[in-house]
């Protein structure tokens, strides 16, 4: 993955912010793994809340989408809870691509991923329209 350049004169708090968000995501890598989607979910969105990265962000709504999906399967509160799930889904995607904007890591295929991610989650938000072959409806559980 690429990685922003951080010159070697930033200031302290954002180094010790960087090194921060990459020991969160190192260790959601590793919940992500063992398939611990409630870890692995909390480590990408602490790496994320340390610096915003895109890909900390997409992770974040990934390991969101099926830890949420899991709860609500064993729950049985799919029809209450998808719509707030998948808006909620969706934000962290949007805020992947607004991330994207600012540092310009991502490839080309990974930010039509992202855009697909975000538009078929708002798609289910705005119509309950299931579109097919969207990741983050097939991720939480309603494909």
């Amino acid at each position: 993955k690429a990685v922003p350049t951080l010159h070697p004169f930033s200031p302290p708090k954002l180094l010790r912010s960087y090194a921060f968000a990459r020991q969160f995501f190192d260790l959601a890598i590793k919940n992500k793994a063992r398939k611990a989607w409630g870890a692995a979910a909390k480590g990408f969105c602490e790496s994320a809340l340390f610096f915003p990265m895109p890909d900390a962000l997409s992770e974040c709504a990934n390991a969101v989408a099926h830890s949420l999906g899991s709860t609500r399967a064993k729950d049985h509160s799919y029809t209450k809870n998808s719509k707030a799930d998948m808006q909620y889904i969706e934000s962290l995607y949007r805020s992947a691509i607004a991330a994207d904007l600012v540092l310009s890591v991502m490839n080309e295929k990974e930010k039509v991923q992202l855009r697909q991610n975000a538009d078929c989650s708002a798609l289910f938000v705005q119509t309950g329209a299931v579109k097919p072959k969207c990741q983050p409806l097939q991720t939480y559980g309603l494909q």
